[in-house]
């Protein structure tokens, strides 16, 4: 599948296959990838899940029509990490933004 560089995308006008690509690994591919190591995460002693997210996901700072698929799968990955965090798990989560833009 070919993968889109970055660039002007209407949050609308998007090829489908290309936007769920993205979905795939900014969002399902963390999402069941620390399902899968959470046991073990559990017993270790530091107790810290990482993602890697973009300036590009942040809403408080959008850059408008930018790659608006690659900026909407990183902002679900951030929501993913910030909804994950309970009172209930000793499990720290984190998303580290590389790069601001």
């Amino acid at each position: 599948m070919r993968w889109q560089s970055f660039g002007l995308e209407d949050a609308f006008e998007f090829d489908e296959e290309i936007f769920s690509q993205y979905v795939k690994t900014n969002i399902t591919g963390p999402a069941l990838t620390a399902k899968a190591y959470l046991p073990y995460i559990e017993r270790s002693q530091k107790k810290t899940i990482v993602n890697m997210s973009s300036g590009l996901g942040s809403i408080s700072s959008a850059a408008g029509p930018i790659s608006a698929m690659y900026s909407m799968s990183k902002s679900a990955l951030d929501m993913l990490v910030s909804d994950s965090v309970s009172a209930d798990t000793p499990i720290s989560r984190r998303s580290i933004v590389i790069a601001d833009l």
